[in-house]
């Protein structure tokens, strides 16, 4: 082996190590948003009592990634209003919510008309990476409430051609009674379907 070939390994093994430091960085300050670090608008989401309670969601999506794990969890929170917090947070993330996609497609048969709404709109803002969603999106197209239901129509629209399974319950949909039923389900239909 060659001097040139023990420099190159030398030269990976240290960039790899360099990036796994960076990524761990032990000591890293605490994420903060307003101020406050991540756990207290963590403890916040959950604690109705904090006047922070409110705001919690919001900042919680400012954080951006490093918040995510606590929006998932709470996606499954036994109290209804942190359920919506965690998914208002998750719909402001946009595409950055992508690995909460399972938790976003659970969160659409929620007992809450809110959660299912904002848990598709979240959908939609991550866009084509969301087409494992689609089966559950479709699904919501039933839904007897009318803002999940639109807002499963527009997500599905939102992530594009890969909704192509929703094009025939899309089409009976832009004939429905309900104006902004049908218009909503036409402009969804164009996005799905262009090109």
């Amino acid at each position: 082996m060659t001097k040139r070939f023990w420099a190159a390994s030398l030269a990976i093994a240290l960039a790899i190590a360099l990036a796994v430091a960076l990524a761990i960085r032990p000591g890293a300050p605490e994420p903060q948003q307003f101020g406050k670090p991540l756990s207290q608008w963590a403890n916040a989401l959950h604690d109705r009592r904090s006047p922070d309670h409110k705001m919690a969601p919001y900042a919680l999506s400012r954080i951006g990634e490093a918040a995510l794990p606590v929006l998932r969890k709470a996606l499954a929170d036994p109290e209804t209003n942190v359920r919506q917090g965690a998914a208002f947070g998750l719909l402001k993330m946009g595409a950055t919510a992508e690995p909460a996609l399972p938790e976003l497609t659970t969160a659409l048969k929620d007992q809450d008309n809110g959660v299912r709404q904002l848990a598709a709109a979240a959908i939609g803002g991550i866009g084509t990476r969301a087409a494992a969603a689609v089966p559950g999106l479709i699904e919501m197209l039933g839904d007897s409430k009318l803002s999940p239901k639109l807002a499963a129509i527009k997500s599905l629209g939102q992530i594009g051609p890969p909704a192509r399974k929703a094009v025939p319950q899309l089409t009976k949909l832009a004939s429905d009674p309900a104006p902004l039923v049908a218009k909503t389900a036409k402009e969804s239909l164009g996005k799905i379907t262009k090109g």
